[in-house]
């Protein structure tokens, strides 16, 4: 899923941040929907990570979602995967949407991409054994 939020976390508009097609004069070739970005905004991929993302034994992601977090960094996204098993727990859906909010705000308030995509899955079994 796309997002582009604030630094609050809040989401933005994704008419005021995507493009309506510039012309790339060296390729003659049209960009659509590229998103224009500040420092003010993060793009944000949410990635749901269910049993067939994780390794049997250990809980951490398996290799091929480990690289589609990687790429979705260096594209510059910020990594936000959601727990579907910590997800499907919580019953009221304004705990679900808190839930969400609070991971996208932990995942713009990082220091790194790399530190943070460590740090959630760390947190992820402390969180799921708090549950």
């Amino acid at each position: 899923c796309l997002m582009v939020v604030d630094k609050a976390g809040a989401p933005q508009d994704l008419n005021t941040v995507l493009t309506n097609g510039d012309n790339n004069g060296s390729n003659g070739q049209t960009t659509f929907n590229k998103i224009r970005m500040d420092e003010n905004n993060f793009k944000i991929a949410l990635k749901c990570l269910d049993y067939q993302d994780k390794t049997l034994l250990t809980k951490s992601v398996s290799g091929s979602v480990a690289l589609q977090l990687r790429l979705l960094n260096s594209l510059g996204y910020k990594c936000v995967p959601i727990d579907y098993d910590e997800f499907i727990k919580i019953q009221a859906q304004n705990d679900r949407s808190k839930y969400i909010q609070r991971k996208i705000k932990e995942a713009i308030g990082s220091s790194s991409n790399s530190d943070h995509q460590t740090n959630i899955f760390t947190n992820n079994k402390t969180t799921e054994n708090n549950i």
